[in-house]
């Protein structure tokens, strides 16, 4: 497209004169440049008509490109959003069937050592059944990749921490699995194993009682040592060593059980043990070092099987899965203890209730009986002071018919002192009672007035006629 120009102004007219132009001047000059810039206008119209269909033309043409780039990036995202959504559907549903239970019945689960061989599969049966599963691994022993199918899950958490440190959590129930339980992995590091079944478990214990949690402890078999009984009834002591080489495990788990007991006994925390015999199956580490893993690892390699003992021994081995089912069992029948003491607390209310009405009807009789018993005492007060009195007014009297008597004797003692003079009781002219005048005698009467007593005849004196 050529360029068009625009012509040149007009040269500005020659002033007749000098200084300001005429009105015909001005007038003569518009004229002059009308003429010239009208041709001028209508060829910028013409230029503007152009560049507009230009503009029109390459924006067509932009469009267009921009439509094949569309294209083009569809034609790449598209096979990514395929891959996504196949990666949406895989991701939907690579979780195994979860149960659904109501909020009443969904408990908030806390599994120590639930990363680990049989913890992992009990993780695996408690998120099938619906419940919310907190799982707690130092990964000493444990493996993320025995619970990386819950990873994501809605009811599933996993925390990277060691019991021996203290836990902070809300939770309704509590499995203590935490604790290295292959020979060769408990004595690698003895004291580490015995920290971990002794303080661990006292964490955990402190965060049932916290909390208010039922907790279920995973023992072992060795707390009986080296049995010399098969097979071992729950009544059986064992027969350990506390200073061999397997103590650290033996030993641990048999201090965590005391204090599961001692902790339910003192601070009323409900506990249950499950003492967990050998056990096989899937996530089992072939470095294991028990019979059956070592069983199973020789028979792969094609090796001869290793019997540790010429004597004859009775051993147990269950699978894994079996173990899982038979621990939440366990910990499912604590429940029905638990109701089962909640019923005999109940009743023993009851009872205490009764017997606290007894004894308030007893304590009302007894104080009833007190008083009629003050009463009586009141009573018998006044008739000891009557009697008293009465005592006291005999005494008087008494004293009363002392001093008569003491005053009739000294009357007596005087008229006697009287009679003396003329003559004397038991003189030897005139003793009283004598043969001559004896006294109160029929003929001579004690004080007559005819014969005085201790008076004869030959003691004339009384006026005797």
């Amino acid at each position: 497209m050529s360029r068009r120009t625009l012509p040149p102004l007009p040269a500005p007219p020659e002033l007749a004169h000098d200084g300001v132009p005429s009105a015909s001047e001005k007038q003569a000059t518009r004229r002059t440049v009308h003429s010239q810039y009208k041709g001028s206008v209508q060829h910028l119209d013409i230029g503007v008509e152009a560049v507009w269909g230009n503009f029109v033309n390459m924006r067509s043409i932009q469009e267009n490109g921009e439509l094949k780039i569309e294209s083009k990036i569809e034609e790449i995202i598209e096979p990514l959003r395929e891959k996504i959504r196949d990666l949406e559907k895989s991701f939907t549903q690579k979780y195994p069937p979860v149960k659904f239970l109501s909020e009443k019945d969904r408990k908030r689960i806390l599994i120590t050592g639930g990363a680990g061989f049989v913890g992992s599969h009990l993780t695996d049966k408690l998120m099938m059944d619906g419940h919310e599963v907190t799982v707690v691994d130092n990964f000493f022993t444990g493996r993320k990749r025995n619970v990386e199918h819950w990873i994501g899950h809605e009811n599933f958490e996993l925390i990277n921490h060691d019991v021996v440190e203290p836990l902070y959590i809300e939770v309704d129930q509590i499995y203590h699995l935490a604790s290295p339980a292959s020979p060769p992995n408990y004595m690698y590091n003895p004291i580490k194993t015995l920290k971990t079944n002794t303080i661990g478990t006292l964490n955990m214990l402190g965060l049932a009682k916290r909390v208010g949690a039922r907790l279920l402890l995973a023992s072992t078999s060795e707390v009986y040592g080296d049995p010399e009984v098969h097979p071992q009834s729950e009544d059986y002591w064992g027969h350990v060593n506390p200073i061999g080489p397997r103590a650290c495990y033996d030993e641990g788990k048999r201090v965590a059980e005391t204090m599961c007991y001692a902790y339910m006994k003192q601070e009323g925390v409900e506990v249950r043990v499950a003492r967990i015999f050998n056990t096989f199956g899937p996530r089992m580490h072939m470095n294991d070092g028990r019979v059956v893993s070592n069983f199973i690892l020789q028979a792969l390699q094609g090796e001869p099987l290793t019997v540790s003992t010429a004597q004859q021994t009775v051993s147990t081995a269950q699978h894994t899965v079996s173990t899982a089912q038979q621990t939440v069992s366990t910990a499912q029948h604590t429940v029905s203890t638990a109701q089962h003491t909640a019923s005999t607390a109940q009743q023993t209310v009851s009872t205490a209730q009764h017997t606290v009405s007894t004894a308030q009807h007893t304590v009302s009789t007894a104080q009833h009986t007190v008083s009629t018993a003050q009463q009586t005492v009141s009573t018998a007060q006044h008739t000891v002071s009557t009697a008293q009195h009465t005592v006291s007014t005999a005494q008087h009297t008494a004293s009363t018919a002392q001093q008569t008597v003491s005053t009739a004797q000294h009357t007596v003692s005087t008229a006697q002192h009287t009679d003396s003079e003329y003559c004397p009781a038991d003189s030897e002219y005139c003793p009283a009672h004598s043969e001559y005048c004896p006294a109160h005698s029929e003929y001579c009467p004690a004080h007559s007035e005819y014969c005085p007593a201790d008076d004869g005849p030959f003691a004339p004196g009384l006026n005797v006629p």
